[in-house]
């Protein structure tokens, strides 16, 4: 009980960058379309995706994340018909079984060696017009 009340003050997480990059929440499209978290990390992003309407995957390296994601489902209500998360290595994006409307894919394309061929393979699993969100860290950004 304590643990999903933390959960939900502090959401996404006690990290200042974290809260800071739920600017781009945004930007997120709205309503019953598909959409695909790469790299989800804790799942903040895809909680606020489920919130909006979205049938969200989530995707992660990470076991460990994947268990925080269902936490934070716990903690905000989100079913798992609306948001689901499973480890996978996203240098296979190609091979999932279907089709999104809308892509996020947050601070982690600087971490991937061959970046271009993750843009490539989630450009097969999105339908023309989808929406892409990316975002990297800036080189030449001024700490706050």
């Amino acid at each position: 009980m304590l643990k999903k009340l933390f959960r939900r003050l502090f959401f996404p997480c006690i990290n200042f960058i974290a809260h800071k990059r739920m600017k781009f929440a945004k930007y997120f499209t709205k309503g019953a379309i598909k959409t695909l978290d790469v790299a989800c990390g804790g799942g903040a992003f895809s909680i606020v995706a489920a919130k909006n309407g979205n049938q969200v995957l989530g995707v992660d390296y990470d076991e460990r994340n994947i268990k925080v994601c269902y936490e934070y489902c716990d903690a905000f209500g989100v079913s798992e018909a609306q948001a689901k998360f499973q480890q996978f290595n996203i240098k296979g994006l190609h091979t999932l079984n279907d089709i999104y409307d809308q892509v996020f894919c947050f601070e982690i394309l600087e971490h991937m060696m061959d970046d271009s061929a993750i843009i490539e393979s989630i450009s097969k699993i999105t339908k023309p017009g989808s929406k892409l969100l990316i975002s990297v860290p800036n080189l030449h950004h001024k700490p706050l």
